[in-house]
């Protein structure tokens, strides 16, 4: 009798278990899309930005299928209930619980797509992707937000990819510190025909494509042609990919980098290097670290410098100089004229990497 009554408590609270499982996932269904069962053959259909961000609601089903009707502009939703409290569109998926069905963009465009959320990991407009993504266009929003910018791991179309990614494209700047890609901050799975056009800037592991290849990751037939700055430490810095310890076959970046590239980086595998110009041609190679830059006196045109806090400090700043700070995207933030040579203190919203001109008034 007392082994019975054991079985049917177990037998209960496998029963309640279950049911716990399946209402966990009871959130995602049919309402929250434009159409679709959600099967391969008859997805779950995408038309707005509020029925993309309910992806975060089906996570973990992986038998699930997505698909996009149209293009999709983000911005009207990222300034109004999707802005996060400034911190923008909220990635689909996390380090612990990725994307894990299946997304076919249908050729169609993402735009309007901004991220400030420099403290955050795994950052993108999809953190982590555990299955597959195709056929999907990304564009980054240029002024309004600065870019997709978050601290590791930071990519403009996936964070971390753990599935595969194909024929799909970003344009738009990305920024953050480590593991920062054009398309994906760090891979650990496929990614073919695909490819990157703008800037992309960090510390280290900073590449135009994908900034870490790890060992399980292969790339194939994809290319970036967007400028790749290494901050401070320049540690691991490449056009295509600033760590490559995986595959790379038939891809290729058409623009050298502007910092101190590691020599593994995009010598691994078969890589097509298509040399370019630099895209700041008044700018050396060499980073300057702030606070502090020294100028020599000269009429220096531009130099590229990476603080760490919310100034800029200069010195030997020449007599009766016009100095005007941009940031990367190109953006005219700030201006002032020096009286003498000693320290001048700027202002800057956020650490990182600017653009320093000076230019001696006749």
């Amino acid at each position: 009798m007392l082994m019975k009554n054991i079985f049917k408590k177990a037998l209960v609270f496998a029963i309640l278990c279950s049911f716990g499982v399946q209402t966990s996932f009871a959130g995602c269904n049919a309402t929250l899309f434009a159409g679709g069962t959600g099967t391969e053959a008859d997805p779950y259909q995408i038309s707005t930005p509020e029925q993309l961000q309910n992806l975060n609601k089906c996570l973990r089903i992986s038998r699930n299928s997505y698909i996009l009707n149209n293009d999709i502009d983000l911005s009207p939703y990222l300034q109004g209930e999707g802005n996060d409290g400034g911190a923008g569109w909220k990635p689909i998926g996390t380090f612990q619980n990725g994307f894990n069905g299946k997304l076919n963009g249908n050729g169609h465009k993402v735009s309007g797509l901004w991220i400030n959320r420099p403290k955050e990991g795994v950052v993108g407009l999809f953190g982590k992707v555990s299955k597959e993504i195709s056929n999907i266009n990304v564009e980054i929003d240029y002024f309004l937000g600065g870019g997709v910018r978050g601290s590791s791991t930071v990519g403009g179309l996936v964070g971390y990819n753990d599935g595969k990614i194909s024929n799909s494209y970003v344009t738009g700047n990305v920024s953050g510190e480590y593991g920062v890609g054009g398309l994906v901050g760090e891979s650990n799975g496929q990614i073919s025909n695909s490819y990157v056009t703008g800037n992309v800037w960090g510390s280290a592991l900073v590449g135009g494509l994908v900034g870490y290849n790890s060992v399980k990751g292969s790339i194939d037939e994809s290319h970036s042609s967007g400028n790749v700055l290494g901050g401070h430490c320049g540690c691991g810095v490449g056009g295509l990919v600033g760590r490559n310890i995986g595959e790379i076959s038939n891809s290729y970046y058409d623009k050298p980098t502007i910092g101190m590239a590691d020599t593994d980086s995009n010598e691994t595998g078969k890589i097509l290097l298509k040399e370019g110009p630099y895209a700041f041609n008044d700018i050396g190679s060499a980073i300057e670290d702030a606070p502090i830059v020294k100028f020599n006196g000269s009429t220096l045109v531009e130099k590229l410098i990476h603080t760490t806090t919310n100034t800029i400090q200069l010195s030997n700043i020449p007599l009766n100089s016009k100095i005007d700070v941009y940031n990367l995207q190109g953006k005219h933030i700030y201006s002032t004229h020096s009286e003498n040579s000693k320290i001048l203190v700027i202002p800057v919203q956020t650490k990182g990497m600017y653009i320093v001109k000076v230019s001696v008034i006749k």
